[in-house]
Parts: C-alpha cells; structure tokens; sequence
C-alpha cells in the first residue's frame, strides 16, 4: 500500500513539472526575460535547456522510472528553483512576485 503511494505521489509531482515545463516551452523567450529580470542574466542561455530538463524529469516521474532517483533530482532542482527566487527576491524585489 505504502509504494502505491508513493507512485501515485510521483506521479502527481511529475505531472505538475510537465504543466509547468509546457507553460514555459510555450514562449521561451519570457520565460528568457524573466531570468534576466530575476538578476540571473548570465544563466539567460540555459532557459531551454531548464525547459527540457523540467519536462524530461517530469515524464520520467509520471513513467515512474527510477522514481527515487528522479524524485531526489526533483528535490534539488526545486531548492534551485527557490534559492533563484529568493536570490531575486533580495536583490529585485520588484520582479520577484
């Protein structure tokens, strides 16, 4: 019972990455513009491939593929998320909402 749900867990946030990947995919160029704006200027050249990984990570958690490993992949890459938000936050708290 206990690994079901975790699968369904996986499966849930492997869902949401690849809503969110698709939204970005959808106008790379804002999403480009946003890490600018955030202060992150330099890292404006990884907007696809964040894209691309969001999505590739999300898949693999709904495929449920290797799921522990994906989902500590996942973890990482939301504290990324958040430390670049809150990094925005301090230092463009205009952008950062």
């Amino acid at each position: 019972m206990e690994i079901k749900k975790l699968n369904l867990y996986s499966i849930i946030v492997g869902a949401l990455f690849i809503v969110s990947g698709a939204g970005k995919i959808t106008n790379t160029a804002k999403f480009s513009n946003l890490i600018q704006e955030y202060g992150l200027g330099y890292l404006m050249i990884l907007s696809p491939l964040i894209v691309i990984v969001e999505i590739l990570l999300g898949l693999a958690l709904v495929l449920l593929i290797n799921p522990k490993r994906h989902s500590l992949y996942s973890f990482i890459l939301l504290i990324i998320f958040t430390l670049a938000y809150a990094y925005a936050y301090f230092i463009n708290p205009d952008y950062a909402l």
